[in-house]
């Protein structure tokens, strides 16, 4: 994953892990205030998948919004795509380590 960091060239104390205690109420209300019903507003998915990818699951302190990536397989991305599930129904079942799997997908929902 040091394809992602390499990318960042700025260093800023606004950029920060995901944390349980800080965050995780910011994302349910960012979510909300975009009236989408497709964003999930699991946080066991949120949790799980800042697990997995903790380099990616990091949030940038001001008042854009947050971006959480999930590791998903390819079978689940397509079902996505397809329209077989919604991306709100997506849970922590659904997120793989991708260290383990030839053609992960880094699926991305941004609140900003």
């Amino acid at each position: 994953m040091d394809w992602i960091g390499s990318k960042i060239h700025s260093k800023t104390d606004r950029i920060q892990p995901i944390s349980i205690e800080n965050h995780f109420k910011n994302i349910i209300r960012f979510t909300e205030l975009q009236k989408n019903p497709l964003k999930s507003k699991n946080i066991d998915l949120i949790t799980e998948a800042r697990k997995l990818l903790p380099e990616l699951n990091m949030v940038i302190l001001d008042q854009s919004g947050y971006c959480i990536y999930f590791p998903i397989s390819l079978d689940t991305y397509l079902k996505i795509k397809n329209r077989d599930i919604d991306e709100n129904q997506l849970d922590s079942r659904d997120l793989i380590n991708y260290k383990n799997h030839d053609n992960p997908v880094f699926y991305c929902q941004s609140t900003t």
